[in-house]
């Protein structure tokens, strides 16, 4: 899963190491890691994210440095992510509707 934070304060537990973060961050979550989502309750926190079920993508993943431990993507890559999952959720609507 990829998931990028587009307003509020938050964080996550992976395999009980918690991450905290704000608008502009997307993680990374790798199949068999236990998750826990925090928001902050004055300043929830919101975004998009996307599910997939592509091994070597994981791989790719964890050849870049991001992986359980360290699952943030740079932030300087927010817009390109964002705008991915975007296309993506827009292309999945166009299909559904039909």
């Amino acid at each position: 899963m990829v998931e990028c934070n587009q307003r509020g304060h938050g964080g996550v537990i992976i395999n009980g190491k918690e991450f905290s973060f704000g608008p502009g961050a997307c993680y990374v979550l790798f199949p068999g890691d236990t998750v826990t989502h925090l928001t902050d309750p004055e300043d929830p926190r919101g975004g998009i994210y996307c599910i997939l079920d592509a091994p070597q993508l994981a791989l790719q993943f964890k050849e870049l440095g991001i992986s359980s431990e360290a699952p943030f993507i740079s932030p300087s890559l927010f817009p390109q992510v964002e705008g991915y999952i975007e296309k993506m959720l827009q292309d999945f609507k166009c299909r559904d509707a039909g």
